[in-house]
């Protein structure tokens, strides 16, 4: 059977953004501070570090004393830890191939843990590579559904990110200015769950929740 009447018209073209001009790529373009910054000398981050000797670094060609890292005591440079480093990466390669939770944990993990341990008399001791990811793993892990953290305004972004991650309600962020968070003397609930959850993070502002 011959078929009559025109044959529908092919849809047309439609026209696709590439990623290239997504909004957001738009955004992070007109973003110009950084630059800025950099252009009057006044850009603080990501100055690259040539060499380094205990807490004498190199940048811009310059030798400077380095205040702002957590190597104040040199110990990167420190002969035993250097030939440490050397057994183990002829030991080990360079790097533990995968996460400490499925493939990446070598017997040095476990015995430094271990010595942790012992030298702050606690029953076991966990490593972090950074002290945000430490803070990310213990406040999701301690603090559990339905319950409130209650944040200083000047809390380090780790501890706030913590919060997000976990399951607790919207946080009430107050200011030390009014009532010392970071210090407390009393935990602000009757019930020993949160008393004793209060008196962890407090104690891991602190820096003596170890």
């Amino acid at each position: 059977m011959k078929r009559t009447g025109t044959s529908p018209a092919a849809p047309a073209a439609v026209g696709v953004r590439s990623r290239a001009d997504s909004p957001l790529l738009d955004k992070c373009r007109q973003f110009t501070r950084a630059h800025e910054m950099e252009a009057i000398g006044l850009y603080p981050y990501f100055k690259e570090i040539s060499d380094s000797e205990d807490t004498v670094v190199t940048i811009e060609g310059q030798e400077r004393v380095m205040l702002g890292s957590n190597n104040y005591l040199g110990l990167t440079h420190h002969p035993k830890v250097l030939e440490a480093a050397d057994k183990a990466l002829k030991l080990y390669g360079s790097g533990c191939t995968g996460s400490r939770f499925l493939n990446g944990t070598l017997d040095l993990h476990t015995r430094l843990e271990a010595d942790l341990a012992e030298f702050m008399e606690k029953d076991a001791c966990m490593v972090f590579s950074t002290g945000y990811s430490a803070n990310l793993g213990l406040i999701t892990g301690l603090v559990g559904r339905n319950e409130k953290v209650y944040l200083d305004k000047l809390d380090h972004a780790s501890i706030v990110e913590a919060r997000r991650c976990g399951s607790s309600t919207p946080t009430s962020t107050i200011s030390s200015a009014s009532w010392n968070c970071t210090h407390p003397t009393t935990a602000p609930s009757s019930s020993s769950t949160a008393s004793t959850r209060w008196t962890a993070l407090s104690r891991m502002s602190r820096g003596s929740f170890a």
